[in-house]
């Protein structure tokens, strides 16, 4: 769509069209994939079994670790794919309260997956040798530990609001918590553009001093003023959205190329595209994965159900 292409290069710049173009391609790749994963209940009767083999569980601990990182790689572009789409509808509808609460959403979506799975690929590269291993086999003299990259997984894919420690993985954070992810990756002004967002979507003064407009003796209404006002917010913070965009997307789409490694999840050639060393973290993540190569014809390990 026209509108939508040039709605999405003024709000989120060149990286709208850029990412926005590959998540719409590799989507209906991400989606034939079927994740099956072992109950806690079954597992745990079955380690305690005479029928318990250590290969086996570390073959099923890191098909299930892969395919967690799959999910939440593949619904996070999901859901970015979503808001930038709900951010470009109400730009175009000239709605700004739609608007700001479609930008917060994004920002709080953005700055979840840097919390969430910023360091994943990076730890399944570092790691890649001995969870290669395992899928094939071969892992069979101790057990496979990846406990803390699990962790991050579980609260990303399965946290909610709930009454309960801060310690439970399943205990969403305060959103302000995921916004300061965005600050700490040096997203300009984005606390400040947050505050701004939250008023106008709140019951506050801020969602309606934008219809007042100053005369000489006084003030008038104009109800026509949604779309200046959106273009005010964008001219006063330029960088934000499209710093957000590459935060939310890149974090994503380097665990889908680190996973490429193992061969289990469709391939995405259209990964090829992204220029990789633009980004820091693959500077990281090349060596760890050129350090070692999986053996060929190497079996993956199934789960039982």
């Amino acid at each position: 769509m026209q509108i939508m292409d040039t709605t999405l290069s003024a709000l989120f710049g060149s990286p709208g069209l850029f990412y926005s173009d590959i998540i719409e391609q590799i989507l209906p790749r991400l989606n034939v994939h079927e994740y099956h994963f072992t109950s806690d209940e079954w597992f745990q009767d079955w380690v305690k079994s005479d029928n318990f083999d250590l290969a086996t569980s570390n073959g099923i601990l890191a098909l299930e670790l892969i395919d967690k990182a799959h999910l939440a790689a593949t619904t996070a572009l999901f859901r970015t794919k979503r808001w930038v789409t709900a951010t470009c509808l109400a730009y175009d509808n000239q709605n700004l309260v739609a608007w700001a609460s479609s930008v917060r959403g994004f920002i709080e979506n953005a700055g979840d997956i840097m919390d969430g799975i910023r360091n994943v690929s990076t730890a399944l590269a570092e790691n890649h040798a001995s969870i290669s291993s395992a899928l094939s086999g071969q892992l069979s003299t101790k057990a496979l530990d990846c406990t803390e990259i699990e962790r991050i997984l579980d609260h990303f894919v399965f946290a909610k609001w709930m009454r309960a420690s801060k310690a439970d993985v399943r205990k969403a954070k305060d959103n302000i918590e995921y916004v300061r992810e965005l600050d700490l990756g040096k997203v300009p002004k984005i606390i400040e553009f947050y505050q701004k967002l939250c008023g106008i979507t709140h019951p506050s003064s801020s969602s309606i001093d934008y219809i007042y407009v100053p005369i000489s003796e006084g003030f008038k209404l104009d109800f026509n003023r949604d779309k200046t006002a959106i273009d005010e917010l964008c001219h006063l913070f330029p960088m934000v959205l499209a710093r957000s965009l590459m935060y939310a997307c890149n974090p994503p789409l380097l665990t889908l190329r680190v996973l490429h490694r193992f061969g289990h999840h469709p391939r995405l050639p259209e990964l090829k595209k992204l220029n990789w060393k633009e980004i820091p973290e693959w500077a990281k993540i090349e060596p760890a994965l050129n350090r070692y190569l999986a053996p060929p014809g190497a079996r993956v390990i199934r789960r039982r159900t």
